[in-house]
C-alpha cells in the first residue's frame, strides 16, 4: 500500500503544480514525473507480488480441499475452525479454475486506474517539454515514448 500512497500522493501534487501559474516549475514537474515513472513501477511490481502471494495461498488452500475430501488424517477440522467446506472453496478446489486477484484501491481496480490518470499531463506544457512530443499521455502510465 504505501508505493500506491506515494504515486497518488505525486500525482496529487503534479495536479496542483499545474493549477498554480508559477514560472519556475519545470524543474519541479521533471522530478514529479521521474517520481511518478518510478512509483508506478513498483505499484505493478508490489501488485503481482501480491498476487502471486494470493494464488499460493490458493494452492494450499486446494490442497488442503483435495487431502480433506479424499478423508486424509493430516485433515482435520481443526484447520478449518468448522470443518465446514464453503463454495467458493468447492470452485477454488476445481483443476483448471484461475484465480483472478483484482488490487481495489477505494473500490477501484488499480491498474485500470492507472491506465488513464496521467492524461491530464497532456495539458501541463513542461511535461510535453520534460518528456518530448513523442510520448503520449494517453493510457501511458509509465510516461514512456513510443519509440
Amino acid at each position: 500500500l504505501q508505493n500506491v500512497h506515494n504515486r497518488e500522493s505525486l500525482i496529487s501534487r503534479l495536479d496542483q503544480l499545474h493549477r498554480e501559474s508559477s514560472l519556475s516549475r519545470t524543474n519541479r514537474v521533471q522530478r514529479l514525473l521521474y517520481g511518478i515513472h518510478n512509483a508506478s513501477l513498483a505499484v505493478v511490481e508490489t501488485i503481482e507480488a501480491w498476487n502471486w502471494s494470493k494464488q499460493n495461498d490458493r494452492k494450499r488452500r486446494r490442497e488442503w480441499l483435495r487431502l480433506l475430501h479424499e478423508g486424509s488424517p493430516e485433515a482435520t477440522s481443526s484447520d478449518t475452525g468448522d470443518g465446514e467446506v464453503s463454495e467458493e472453496d468447492e470452485n477454488d478446489a476445481r483443476p483448471n479454475s484461475t484465480p483472478v486477484n483484482i488490487f481495489l484501491w477505494n473500490g477501484e481496480h488499480y491498474l485500470k486506474k492507472m491506465l488513464r490518470d496521467l492524461d491530464f499531463l497532456r495539458e501541463i506544457p513542461e511535461a510535453s517539454s520534460c518528456l518530448g512530443s513523442e510520448c503520449p499521455f494517453h493510457r501511458n502510465p509509465f510516461l514512456l515514448p513510443l519509440s
